[in-house]
């Protein structure tokens, strides 16, 4: 499984490759766009670079949690345009297996284009490096895990209405929004709480903004009960993910709709 895993990593990047005049037109754009949104902002309430700070890694995992949204869905459209799908499924791997695993492989790739993305924002910004630590990295995991449960979902309504680049769209831009990605929704109070159960980055980009800006510890944090509720969040996406692959890939094997476009 591992192996194949692996192999999944370097078809993903070896795709990343062959379209990399895409990736950097899109990381190009991003280059500009978002430091002229923190001009913005900065105009409108005077955004400190603590603010700033804050935006720009709820901004980065956003973008690389993005990847993961769309991978599962954008595969399986893909390949029921080339009429490849049935042959993929009748793989020795189970279908929620092997597109779970290309999945994480899209967020393992994105995971370096937004590294660098991350490094060339902020030296343009000209913030101060955040604290990187290995609770920082397991909050992030767990966050891209849950959002691939998301994507699973997406998936089995994938199989058997193939087209739903909007439905990505939409989550994408709800997410971004309802999040907190770009500004931070402790204000909302109650409903913010209520936001952290519900949508799947809002928790992960809290909890990085206070390890990596803040002065909290991955043993305040369990204390505060954000390890365990995380933790149960990305299980309930991933469990509900599942369910709805499933469904869709039953469904759609009854209808005989498996192969069509």
């Amino acid at each position: 499984m591992f192996n194949r895993w692996v192999a999944e990593i370097r078809r993903s990047g070896s795709e990343t490759y062959t379209y990399r005049f895409n990736v950097i037109s899109t990381m190009a754009l991003w280059v500009v766009a978002f430091p002229m949104m923190m001009m913005v902002f900065d105009s409108v309430a005077g955004y400190s670079p603590v603010r700033q700070m804050e935006s720009l890694i709820g901004f980065l995992v956003w973008d690389l949690c993005m990847a993961a949204l769309a991978a599962i869905g954008q595969d399986i459209t893909r390949e029921a345009q080339h009429g490849t799908l049935e042959s993929i499924l009748m793989a020795p791997v189970a279908p929620i297996r092997l597109f779970t695993m290309r999945s994480a492989s899209a967020a393992v790739t994105q995971s370096v284009l937004t590294a660098i993305l991350g490094v060339i924002l902020f030296l343009i910004l000209r913030l101060p490096a955040p604290h990187l630590s290995l609770g920082a990295l397991i909050v992030l995991v767990l966050t891209v895990l849950g959002v691939i449960g998301v994507s699973l979902a997406i998936g089995g309504i994938a199989l058997i209405y193939k087209r739903v680049a909007s439905i990505v769209g939409v989550i994408g831009l709800l997410s971004v929004l309802l999040s907190g990605a770009l500004v931070p929704l402790y204000s909302l109070g109650p409903l913010y709480e209520a936001l952290k159960w519900l949508v799947p980055m809002t928790w992960g980009i809290s909890a990085l903004r206070a390890l990596m800006i803040g002065d909290a510890s991955a043993l305040e944090l369990a204390r505060q009960g954000v390890w365990l509720g995380l933790t149960l969040q990305t299980l309930a996406f991933l469990a509900l993910g599942a369910l709805v692959f499933n469904w869709g890939y039953n469904r759609a094997r009854v209808a005989g709709i498996l192969g069509s476009y």
